[in-house]
């Protein structure tokens, strides 16, 4: 067990799951039967079976097979001693989901437009050669909620301020992402692309249309093939796992691979894996894939939930969110009874976790696009996780009012996004950004917007006294670093003052601009620059002024000790770093520990 020291200097309060299974339940699809006892000898069919028994102290063994139902477990935990437990059988690939593989018959397609606002008797696509089926999902199918029924969202209010603003889409790209459907169709298990008008099949093969009654589907093909080539899923079901009752407590997941969700946008925060706003679950060795828009929520999932149950204490390690539409794992607190502003969430750990191509759905607007996204920290740390391939948002985001909060050691590669790779907001008191690789950071902007937005290697926004140190930042389109101030945010007791910014020992190179700071009453130092795209890329917003860094020394006393050096670097097939530092040539393995890879250059 790796021990991490907050920015208080206090180490993270680990817990462990102590438990003495006195009970093993087993499932098998292989030798499961309906009539099952759950013993090793004569297991049962269903995960759902085992449900009922699934008491504190008992272990549920999950065997290799693809389980088509939903968890609900009726028991939760009481403490780390008396812990309900969910795991894959050692060795074996467990994979619940909330997919469904298609059986009924296709026609060709009929009674709608080829081409938009056409008027003539004889119709043809776009690509006169495509071919388009339509077909109807079974109305049983579907238990609670039908995904292709049910607009994106969001479903209800995040928090009274300003939220009209907050949620309106103010692009038409944005506000065709949000009428989109629910339900996902997958063909040979490869997410297909949903569109919002029947005449957009004929543009592109590998697309689907879904009608109101959100059971007749348009479906055109790979490469315009038969429908009896293919093994088609839906998406039925929203979730895959997630107690029948909220605030479940002491739960251990472990090996088990949770799939295919027809999740909304938040709010609410309701993951394909969800804790249901339990507090103090252990997740290891899981996988998260492919949800509509949340993959895991670990929160109360919508912050005007009123509730004095605990809440934070989740450790979440080895784990992998990936291809989640608009959040790979995220958690919001809920009020208690102080303000929204000032609740938080206690001792959180991620740590060793992989989160591959998420953000598919283009609605930054939302301001919930990221593949790890938590609010209001304390005592926690993000350390050790590999991110990549975030397509619209940030890799990493600590959303307001976090205290005492390490992020360490952290692996961001391919994002684009309007705000940073990593990006703490609304925070002071000990934050700590440290000995995290960031490289190939693009803008996400509409041409409309202003061309300064996104595109940042770590990005604050209305803070103070965040430290980043020991960070390399190569590729970013925008900053390397930039504190932005917007207005005062108060949280925690006062409003942020965009002082006391500490940025040391950092290395900086390909960048539009080095450094980007709201004004001058702040620590920078022994900052190693290399290439930039402007000409003088340190900045300061007040006043507005731009400076080489002969002038950044000369004008703020700033990097005293800092220097430019020939930096260059190869990014090979994303697992190691080869970095060229003057004479210096080092290379990283960005798989293994990477604080001890940038401590040697500063030795």
């Amino acid at each position: 067990m790796k021990q991490y020291i907050l920015p208080n200097g206090k180490p993270f309060s680990y817990w462990e799951d102590q438990t003495n299974y006195q009970k093993t339940l087993h499932v098998s699809q292989k030798q499961g039967a309906l009539d099952g006892d759950g013993s090793e000898a004569k297991p049962f069919l269903t995960i759902a079976q085992a449900v009922p028994f699934a008491t504190p102290g008992t272990k549920v063994v999950i065997h290799e097979g693809i389980y088509r139902e939903t968890v609900r477990p009726i028991f939760s935990g009481k403490s780390p001693e008396e812990m309900v437990m969910f795991c894959g059988a050692e060795g074996e690939q467990v994979e619940i989901t909330g997919a469904e593989i298609f059986h009924g018959d296709f026609k060709e397609s009929e009674g709608w437009k080829k081409q938009e606002s056409t008027i003539q008797d004889e119709w043809e696509f776009t690509q006169k050669d495509a071919k388009v089926y339509m077909a109807k999902f079974d109305r049983n199918a579907f238990v609670g909620v039908n995904p292709f029924s049910m607009a994106n969202g969001p479903l209800i209010p995040w928090y009274g301020f300003t939220i009209g603003k907050l949620y309106h889409a103010k692009h038409t790209r944005s506000q065709r992402t949000t009428t989109l459907r629910r339900g996902m169709l997958f063909c040979d298990g490869k997410r297909m692309e949903q569109v919002i008008n029947y005449d957009q099949l004929g543009e592109q093969d590998n697309r689907f249309y879904v009608e109101d009654d959100g059971l007749t589907f348009h479906i055109r093909f790979p490469n315009d093939s038969d429908p009896r080539e293919h093994v088609l899923e839906f998406t039925p079901r929203e979730q895959c796992f997630c107690p029948e009752e909220k605030y479940f407590s002491y739960m251990h997941l472990k090996n088990l691979t949770f799939t295919k969700g027809g999740t909304g946008f938040p709010p609410p925060q309701r993951g394909v894996l969800s804790t249901n706003c339990g507090h103090h679950w252990l997740i290891e060795d899981c996988r998260v894939l492919h949800a509509n828009g949340v993959g895991a929520d670990v929160g109360f999932q919508c912050p005007n939930r009123y509730s004095l149950e605990p809440r934070g204490g989740h450790i979440i390690r080895g784990s992998e969110f990936s291809y989640c539409g608009i959040v790979g794992l995220t958690g919001t607190v809920g009020n208690r009874e102080v303000h929204y502003l000032h609740a938080q969430q206690e001792d959180i750990l991620v740590e060793g976790c992989r989160f591959i191509d998420n953000c598919w759905h283009d609605f930054e607007e939302m301001w919930e696009n990221s593949a790890l996204k938590l609010h209001h920290l304390n005592n926690s740390v993000f350390a050790d996780n590999f991110i990549s391939g975030t397509e619209y948002g940030c890799g990493i985001w600590a959303d307001a009012h976090n205290t005492n909060l390490l992020i360490q050691g952290n692996v961001v590669l391919h994002t684009k996004h309007q705000y940073g790779s990593i990006f703490v907001e609304a925070s002071k008191d000990d934050v700590l950004v440290c000995h995290n690789i960031v490289v190939d950071t693009k803008k996400n902007i509409d041409p409309r917007e202003k061309l300064d937005e996104g595109g940042n290697g770590i990005y604050t926004q209305t803070c103070e006294d965040i430290k980043t140190v020991r960070n390399i930042l190569l590729g970013c389109e925008n900053n390397g670093i930039v504190h932005h101030y917007v207005e005062p945010f108060c949280g925690g007791g006062s409003g942020q003052s965009a002082r006391l910014f500490t940025i040391c020992q950092n290395i900086i190179s390909d960048c539009a601009h080095w450094i980007t700071l709201p004004e001058e009453h702040n620590t920078v130092d022994e900052n190693v620059y290399g290439t930039s795209r402007e000409v003088a890329p340190l900045r300061m917003l007040l006043p507005v002024s731009w400076h080489d860094l002969k002038h950044w020394q000369k004008n703020f006393a700033f990097d005293q000790k800092g220097r430019q050096e020939e930096i260059s670097y190869l990014l090979e097939e994303d697992q190691r770093l080869v970095l060229t530092l003057g004479d210096e040539v080092y290379t990283f393995d960005l798989t293994a520990d990477i604080v001890p890879q940038i401590d040697r250059i500063f030795a």
